[in-house]
């Protein structure tokens, strides 16, 4: 069975209405979902191939106290901002999701020169990319409600020494999905609770995932990220999903990184014991023992929206991760209780 490789970059992902799949060595300059001509085996005119393809931009950071999740996601029916806070000090949790039509923000086609945002009643959400400069920048300001305490505060984002990790993987014989990810140091601050919280390149992180893909009415994936500077000053991080893929051994995209440096992963499958209890704790493994690790949920995040024609079943636990884990290319880390953030994720829409 052929194995996961990695390949040269095209300019853009859909040429004469086709879409490539695989696993990419550089940033794809026009990751253009949208030119697919038939995805689901059928010709589909434009807007309603627009209709169909779900896209969004999100990040988790972190600087050893805060970790935050945050994503512009439009599945078109519906969109939503989405802010999720853990105070590692205080063992606090704080949650702003906002639903919002489908047409309130567009998702930029790609990360060269351009821009997703939504500014709109005191929030101001946006996502500067320009890759041509190894940066990437993100100001957010959103204010209280609720239970929530607001946020205030700008990051930007230094990608000029990691290998990024993107892929397209192939949901049926002219569909899939296109993934953008990295994890990068990080700088800027955050106003959150009366406090200043910096970002530092000793101390602050952030993964990125820029993303589109022409998913089922009912979408589904579970995933596991997380990440640290260990004792030594490295950054580490992972990304472990099971998703649509059609061939899951060929076309996935686990992977870790160690200060900059990505290794690709094998297939792995998840593992959900004493679900939605203090005990809950999630196991991920592959068949050749390179992929071991365990979650140890500390904090649920379930979210259920359910209105009409649109459901939204979405658990986005916080907790411990630990085990090892073995690059195909030998390179290997041992994780010893970094912070992370699952997602058991289903979606009718």
């Amino acid at each position: 069975m052929p194995k996961r490789t990695l390949e040269d970059s095209p300019e853009r992902l859909v040429e004469d209405g086709q879409l490539r799949f695989g696993s990419f060595r550089q940033p794809i300059r026009h990751p253009n979902l949208i030119d697919a001509r038939a995805p689901f085996g059928f010709f589909m005119p434009r807007p309603l191939r627009s209709f169909r393809l779900k896209e969004w931009q999100a990040m988790q950071t972190g600087n050893g106290r805060l970790f935050m999740h945050i994503a512009l996601f439009n599945a078109k029916l519906m969109s939503m901002v989405q802010v999720k806070i853990f105070d590692r000090e205080s063992n606090q949790k704080y949650v702003f999701e906002k639903p919002i039509p489908g047409s309130a923000f567009k998702v930029a086609e790609g990360l060269y020169g351009t821009r997703t945002a939504y500014q709109k009643r005191k929030i101001d959400f946006v996502f500067e990319n320009e890759l041509e400069r190894d940066e990437l920048r993100v100001r957010l300001s959103i204010p209280k409600k609720g239970d929530f305490p607001g946020v205030d505060g700008e990051l930007r984002l230094d990608t000029s020494k990691t290998e990024p990790q993107i892929v397209s993987i192939p949901f049926g014989d002219h569909r899939g999905m296109y993934s953008h990810k990295g994890l990068f140091p990080c700088e800027g601050s955050l106003d959150f609770r009366g406090e200043s919280h910096a970002f530092t390149r000793d101390s602050g992180y952030a993964f990125i995932d820029d993303h589109k893909g022409y998913y089922d009415y009912q979408m589904q994936w579970d995933w596991l990220t997380g990440g640290a500077y260990l004792d030594d000053g490295t950054l580490v991080g992972i990304n472990i999903t099971k998703n649509a893929s059609i061939d899951p051994e060929r076309y996935h995209e686990n992977c870790f990184w160690r200060n900059g440096k990505m290794s690709l992963l094998p297939h792995a499958r998840f593992e959900m014991l004493d679900r939605g209890t203090e005990n809950e704790r999630w196991l991920i493994r592959d068949q050749e023992g390179k992929v071991d690790l365990r979650f140890e949920v500390k904090f649920q995040g379930d979210v259920r929206i359910n209105a009409l024609i649109v459901e939204s079943r979405y658990r986005g636990p916080f907790g411990r991760i630990d085990g090892t884990l073995e690059g195909v290319d030998g390179e290997r880390i041992e994780l010893d209780g970094i912070f992370g953030m699952g997602e058991e994720f289903r979606l009718r829409v």
